[in-house]
């Protein structure tokens, strides 16, 4: 049996956000326990960590059909650049996917999207 993740878990607004610190696997979740198998694999280090982005608000308590996933619901979130956003995915109405948003910048972790740069600090 593989060994589970190593989460380092942060609280947000909508609940807690868990990343792996072997694989990188990240999750959002409404619980701070959060379980599974560890790939085992570092992450690949020219990808920023996710943690949770400083524009992402409150849940709407919507949830939407999940464009890549076979019979899938994913939760939508506030943002405050785009209105509305979900996490990891693309989903069905939501034109905000944290993972790959240009606007994203880590609450925890002070960096910027792929195509941004770290913000200054205040």
């Amino acid at each position: 049996m593989k060994p589970l993740c190593d989460f380092e878990s942060t609280p947000t607004a909508g609940g807690w956000f868990h990343r792996c610190r072997v694989c990188g696997f990240t999750k959002a979740s409404p619980s701070r326990r959060y379980v599974r198998q560890c790939r085992g694999q570092q992450r690949d280090p020219t990808e920023p960590p996710r943690g949770p982005c400083v524009h992402r608000g409150e849940s709407t308590d919507e949830l939407v059909e999940c464009q890549s996933c076979v019979k899938a619901s994913l939760k939508v979130f506030e943002c405050a650049v785009h209105g509305k956003c979900t996490i990891e995915k693309k989903g069905a109405g939501v034109s905000a996917v944290c993972r790959t948003c240009k606007d994203y910048q880590s609450v925890t972790l002070g960096v910027a999207g792929p195509s941004g740069t770290a913000p200054t600090p205040s």
